[in-house]
């Protein structure tokens, strides 16, 4: 994860107090540096500052305890790095410069859970067919190893939005993030369980115009049970 999170030891022992799990097998590791989490690299409130790195410690504990709640006896290991990889150009590299690492520090069999992606607006031109066949050797030394890739599937399918916009703006052809669609990743979705109910919209307008929520799109029906792909519209 960007920046990792300083908390993150005391918390998921906390997690696993809560739900009576056994003893956390934790480290936090930072092979390219520790960032000071109230002076991190970049200014401001930005996608680098510091109102950025208390944000990705969140998404950091996140993905600790449910790491955690999934594998409870497993050695986890949370690798911070820096900068925030929204910067892609310059925090992709990064992150995969941490990844190498990983492989040659950490034992044959090792499971990545990568939760970041950028989309190929990030890199200029043909730059990202080149920069991405060369993070692909990356995951090629992994797998050789023994090891294994998921990477997160991304927020917004197909539809993708413009880096260069800081995210406010759709691109104007389908846009798909890295590393997930690498051939050498297991790339992860989002589903929903429905469990006793289903989701039964007849509108697909989410909020009305006052910003409330519009009951015939969040409507369900009583019975049922699935786990259907997270595919909420809105």
């Amino acid at each position: 994860d960007s920046y990792g999170s300083p908390t993150a030891a005391e918390d998921v022992n906390f997690f696993a107090q809560t739900f009576h799990g056994p003893t956390p097998d934790f480290e936090a590791a930072f092979p390219l540096g520790k960032p000071g989490y109230k002076d991190p690299p970049g200014n401001g409130s930005g996608t680098s500052g510091p109102a950025a790195a208390a944000g990705w410690a969140g998404e950091a504990n996140l993905d600790v305890q449910w790491a955690y709640a999934i594998a409870p006896k497993a050695h986890i290991v949370l690798v911070g790095v820096q900068p925030a990889e929204t910067q892609g150009v310059q925090g992709l590299p990064n992150m995969m410069r941490a990844i190498d690492w990983a492989i040659a520090t950490y034992p044959a069999g090792s499971v990545f859970s990568m939760s970041f992606g950028t989309s190929e607006e990030a890199f200029a031109g043909t730059s990202a067919a080149q920069q991405f066949a060369r993070f692909d050797q990356t995951f090629k030394r992994g797998l050789a190893k023994g090891d294994t890739f998921f990477a997160s599937s991304g927020d917004d399918g197909s539809s993708g939005v413009g880096r260069a916009h800081h995210q406010t703006a759709a691109t104007d052809h389908p846009s798909v993030s890295y590393p997930n669609v690498s051939p050498y990743v297991t790339s992860v979705g989002g589903t929903q369980v429905q469990s006793g109910w289903t989701w039964n919209p007849t509108q697909d307008k989410p909020f009305n115009d006052d910003g409330s929520r519009n009951p015939l799109y969040w409507s369900w029906t009583q019975s049922g049970s699935s786990e259907a792909v997270w595919n909420e519209s809105w």
